[in-house]
């Protein structure tokens, strides 16, 4: 359950867990003996590592401290896969209430400390005022991508615990997931935001299965209107997206508005991939930063990352490394929808949008929340529950 309070664990602990899992398939080793080891699986699984060292051949960079922060994509499956059983839906269920609620203690301690700090105010809400505080509260400080992944998992976890618990937990994670919903707007992570809509949207359609149309119509309708409401009205998110339909945003580069930074970061990253679109350049390369000289001092100074995961693997491995991370994806959905579960498919919908936008498999916040879910549902017992699609027709 170490992973579950993943949420609260300050940024230089977040590696513990994986640690812990770590241990624990030692000891099913030593109890148990070692078991058959499926090297098909175990590949497939740490592709992502893999090829992000074989990258390291364009530049012979080592040691590099990047591939220290990737090694979870490496460890997490072969711990699974030592262990050698499958998740059962109790444990899974233990897991999303530890995870839901250290997400929702998380949120809490949010609204005290911007309380304190005196951010709820009409000025307040109309600046990013509420990311800098996520950035700058002691112990729990975190990016505000991370924090608001953390979030957005939560809610997306509600599912496995809800028909398995009585009433008066239920009114408590309702409350709990309310202050998570107010704590996301506040932070205002655009990606986010509109993954968790689109993914949550697929998720109630995909539990209305055998439902009549019209009710499924109603149902989506709902969801968009509720989206739609929130980036229109709440100060918070409207400030945020008022960015996407500026002129200037497409035109020159703002330091103050993240979209424009990320359109001369996507056209330094094009531009930089065409020159070497095969093999790429390898893990830890500066190619981008010379593009950055050219166009902007701001892009150049902030050295940013390519903003899309899928494009940051493009100028790593080329074509090759672009290719591991969409089959990696579609590995897992083929998978999900084999099971028919609902909440694995909507999760994996969940990561594959925000990628487009962050690069979420470069800092250990995104990289261990990641390859555990995903290996937590890659392994998770097929048998009937109240959260997968057959069960819903």
């Amino acid at each position: 359950m170490s992973f579950g309070v993943f949420p609260l664990l300050p940024e230089n602990l977040k590696g513990l867990p994986v640690i812990l899992l770590l241990l624990a398939s030692v000891y099913c080793i030593v109890t148990s003996g070692f078991k058959r080891f499926n090297v098909y699986t175990f590949l497939i699984l740490s592709s992502l590592f893999i090829i992000n060292i074989l990258s390291l051949l364009n530049t012979f960079d080592f040691p590099n401290r990047k591939v220290e922060t990737m090694l979870s994509l490496l460890l997490v499956p072969l711990a699974f896969l030592l262990i050698n059983r499958k998740v059962n839906r109790s444990e899974l269920k233990e897991f999303s209430i530890v995870f839901i609620s250290s997400s929702v203690l998380l949120s809490i301690s949010h609204m005290v400390y911007y309380y304190s700090i005196g951010l709820f105010s009409e000025e307040s809400l109309r600046v990013n005022s509420f990311r800098k505080a996520v950035v700058d509260i002691p112990m729990l400080s975190d990016h505000p991508i991370y924090v608001s992944m953390f979030l957005a998992v939560s809610i997306l976890l509600i599912p496995n615990i809800f028909k398995r618990v009585n009433s008066k937990v239920k009114v408590f994670f309702i409350l709990g997931i309310i202050f998570c919903v107010i704590d996301l707007f506040l932070i205002s992570s655009k990606g986010v935001v509109v993954s968790l809509f689109l993914s949550f949207t697929v998720y109630v359609l995909l539990m209305l299965k055998g439902s009549r149309k019209r009710f499924k119509f109603i149902v989506a309708l709902g969801f968009i209107a509720t989206f739609f409401i929130a980036i229109f009205y709440l100060p918070t998110l409207e400030r945020r997206f008022r960015e996407l339909y500026r002129k200037t945003t497409y035109t020159k580069i703002q330091h103050h508005n993240s979209s424009s930074i990320r359109i001369g970061v996507y056209q330094c990253v094009l531009k930089t991939i065409s020159e070497k679109p095969v093999f790429g350049y390898g893990l830890g390369s500066n190619a981008l930063r010379e593009c950055y000289s050219e166009l902007s001092d701001h892009l150049y100074k902030k050295d940013y990352n390519s903003h899309n995961q899928f494009l940051g693997y493009f100028l790593n491995a080329g074509a090759f490394g672009f290719l591991t991370l969409v089959g990696f994806l579609f590995y897992n959905f083929k998978i999900a929808v084999r099971k028919s579960d609902s909440t694995y498919i909507s999760i994996l919908i969940f990561f594959s949008i925000v990628m487009l936008t962050e690069n979420i498999l470069e800092r250990q916040s995104g990289i261990i929340l990641f390859i555990f879910i995903v290996c937590t549902f890659y392994f998770l017992d097929k048998q009937k529950s109240p959260y997968n699609l057959q069960d819903s027709a």
